[in-house]
């Protein structure tokens, strides 16, 4: 219901400090590193986003299910690696309006310098994966290919009669690594 109710048929809905109707009491500093990080995604990513970073995300299931096998960032970039993969997969993502009211005594809130600047390299990280190895299409195809394919090997010679092994996703990928 809520995914008709913000936006015909969105996949994805997201909290969005820049959203029209959003109303915001935030220091201007934090208002300029939202923009800016927002500028270098809609460079990096073209996401149709103004912001990933406000924390609220509805997912629909099968979004989660298809993208989360392939998130490998665990810091600081791990929501914009969501949105990226949902957005090359040709969900809809869409924004809607938050009410954000600063407050200073909340000490992990805090943005630094080191944060700003380890932010900025999973997120150079993410589009190397996505656009220069094709990582997260390769992974696609892989998960086709095992979903449609029983994956039957050449046959394994025992001294009485013909076996056959059956891998599973997991199996395959170790199969291919080693």
């Amino acid at each position: 219901m809520l995914f008709r109710s913000r936006d015909r048929e969105a996949d994805v809905i997201i909290g969005s400090k820049h959203h029209p109707r959003s109303r915001l009491n935030y220091p201007t500093h934090r208002k300029m590193i939202s923009k800016i990080y927002a500028l270098f995604l809609k460079i990096l990513f073209n996401l149709p986003l103004r912001d990933t970073q406000t924390g609220l995300k509805i997912f629909r299931k099968e979004v989660l299910d298809r993208v989360f096998p392939k998130i490998l960032c665990k810091r600081f970039a791990f929501d914009v690696e969501l949105l990226a993969n949902a957005h090359h997969l040709g969900y809809k993502v869409v924004e809607a309006p938050v009410v954000i009211t600063y407050r200073r005594e909340v000490k992990w809130g805090r943005i630094g310098l080191k944060t700003l600047y380890l932010t900025g390299l999973d997120t150079l990280a993410i589009f190397y994966r996505m656009y220069i190895l094709r990582y997260y299409d390769r992974m696609e195809k892989e998960k086709d290919v095992l979903e449609t394919d029983s994956r039957i090997e050449a046959p394994l010679q025992s001294s009485s009669s013909v076996e056959y092994h059956l891998h599973t996703p997991v199996e395959e990928r170790i199969r291919r690594l080693s």
